[in-house]
């Protein structure tokens, strides 16, 4: 029974929910979330009826538009930044073979409170495709440690590049080339013919040719040409054997580094497919193109679809197109590279403003202000030299005329003066305002903190007095607490020795009425001492 690839995401999530953290977080590649999203798509699918189908291998690469091995590099990727977790599964038919994988969406902490805590194992600035790549390099010093030999291509440290200059040094010590076909030297003189041999890759296995041969160049009959261009007797090479030839110089060795990354590339091929059918982009995708553009989107930021925009603008406005029609139009790299080019002084729509496209803002779709003061500053320029050149036509002519009409006189201040604020280079239309639009903002922007600064101290000295009247009122509270204590301690205090004193004279007359009773009755005074006076 083969088991289907699978990929589960946990927390009850809505189906094509995805995580915008992730989605935004420049430490994962492009391909890192592109492919979270593909696997979205497939999240418990088999749970509900799609025909979204499996999440094979074969098919994640053709919808990402990578190959096998990119594909493995982004899961590996996707799993070291704590979004993926892959579940390996074998064949419970044959268990030493694997079978498709699980793929475990790790994105419910983030978006659902109660899923647990998602913790992020990538440092800050730490890219994920770093530590993927640290990773497969550690599995692989893995393997060689422990003597696992690596199935084609080339042996790990040995340079390509290095092998075929080696080979290359070895032709040309030899003379003529890996088959040692004959090449007239730099006197003419003919190099002796190879036997036609088989190809072979290393020059040392390529046996060399027998210097008794007869030359191609030479005569059946066997007669030996000029020997002014050979420097001994079976020496194989014409141009190699003269004395006054020296040995060409080695090339340094090119740096193996890419020159743009994938993701520069697949930028390029993008702004490439807004070309022209004029221009095949398969003839242009070169380096220099792909700096141009690169070049023109980083200091102007622009878009991709705004480089098409401009690409389709030019080719129509700049006369490409008719050149095309034509058939004059012969240099596609320099013609690509003047589409996407930034303009340069002297250029018509060459503006200061960073977001004009061909005198419109990019963001509002207007008119650019500065191009038509630029544009008004032009032409009173060229009036200017007009009526200038009309009036040496008319101090040369002698013959007598009526004078020519008078020019347009130039304006009696300029279009354009400069910002008087501090610090500021810009320039404003005469009559605008002595400040610019920024230094507007800013000074309205100090205003407005000046204004909040004294209020906030205004606020600050109010809360202080309200602070000091509450505790003076604390105060006057504590001290009327304490008085009407005081005053009900003295209360109590006359109360007692009031009571105290009434109790006094209570016994005293109790014990005048029993000394008194017990005179009157003396019969009776036993009896009165065993408890209160009988009145």
């Amino acid at each position: 029974m083969s088991l289907g690839p699978e990929v589960r995401r946990g927390g009850n999530l809505p189906f094509g929910m995805f995580a915008a953290q992730w989605m935004c977080d420049c430490r994962y590649s492009t391909n890192a979330r592109t492919l979270y999203g593909i696997l979205i798509t497939y999240a418990d699918t088999q749970d509900r009826t799609t025909a979204k189908g499996r999440p094979y291998r074969s098919a994640l690469a053709r919808q990402l538009g990578v190959s096998l091995a990119t594909l493995d590099r982004t899961l590996l990727e996707l799993e070291v930044g704590g979004m993926v977790r892959i579940e390996p599964r074998k064949d419970p038919n044959n268990p030493l073979q694997n079978e498709a994988n699980i793929y475990h969406l790790l994105d419910a902490p983030l978006m659902w409170q109660g899923n647990g805590t998602w913790a992020d194992p990538l440092g800050p600035d730490v890219k994920a495709a770093d530590v993927a790549k640290a990773v497969t390099e550690a599995r692989r010093a893995e393997k060689r440690d422990a003597g696992v030999v690596r199935k084609g291509g080339v042996a790990k440290g040995i340079s390509t590049k290095a092998v075929k200059a080696a080979r290359e040094a070895a032709d040309s010590e030899e003379g003529g080339s890996s088959t040692h076909a004959a090449i007239p030297g730099s006197t003419h003189a003919a190099r002796v013919a190879a036997q036609v041999l088989p190809f072979i890759q290393s020059p040392v296995q390529t046996p060399s040719p027998d210097p008794e041969a007869p030359s191609g160049r030479s005569p059946v009959d066997g007669r030996s040409p000029s020997t002014s261009g050979s420097s001994a007797p079976g020496d194989e090479g014409g141009s190699a054997a003269s004395g006054k030839t020296k040995p060409a110089p080695s090339k340094p060795a090119k740096s193996s580094k890419a020159r743009h990354t994938r993701d520069e590339l697949a930028i390029v091929d993008q702004v490439l497919a807004y070309l022209p059918p004029q221009i095949p982009a398969s003839k242009v995708r070169i380096p220099t193109v792909a700096d141009a553009i690169l070049a023109a989107m980083r200091e102007e930021a622009r878009s991709v679809e705004e480089m098409g925009e401009r690409i389709n603008a030019r080719w129509a406005d700049h006369g490409f197109a008719d050149k095309a029609d034509a058939g004059t139009l012969k240099k596609l790299v320099g013609t690509v590279i003047a589409l996407v080019r930034p303009l340069r002084r002297g250029d018509r729509y060459a503006c200061a403003d960073i977001r004009c496209e061909d005198g419109r803002n990019l963001d509002t779709d207007e008119p650019c202000r500065l191009c038509e003061v630029r544009a008004a500053d032009w032409k009173a320029a060229q009036q200017r030299k007009r009526a200038a050149a009309g009036g040496d036509r008319d101090r040369r002519d002698s013959t007598p005329a009526m004078p020519s009409q008078r020019a347009t006189e130039a304006p009696a201040r300029p279009l354009m003066e400069d910002c008087s604020g501090p610090y500021c280079t810009q320039s404003i239309p005469a009559g605008k305002g002595p400040l610019c639009g920024d230094c507007l903002e800013q000074q309205e922007a100090e205003a407005a903190s000046a204004a909040l600064a004294a209020q906030w101290e205004a606020d600050q000295a109010q809360a202080a007095e309200q602070a000091t009247a509450d505790a003076e009122l604390a105060a006057e509270r504590e001290q009327e607490a304490a008085e009407r204590t005081a005053l009900q301690e003295a209360e109590a205090a006359q109360r007692a020795a009031a009571e105290d004193e009434q109790r006094r004279k209570t016994a005293e007359e109790d014990a005048r009425l029993r000394a008194e009773f017990a005179r009157q009755h003396p019969e009776l005074a036993a009896f009165s001492s065993q408890g209160p006076a009988p009145f």
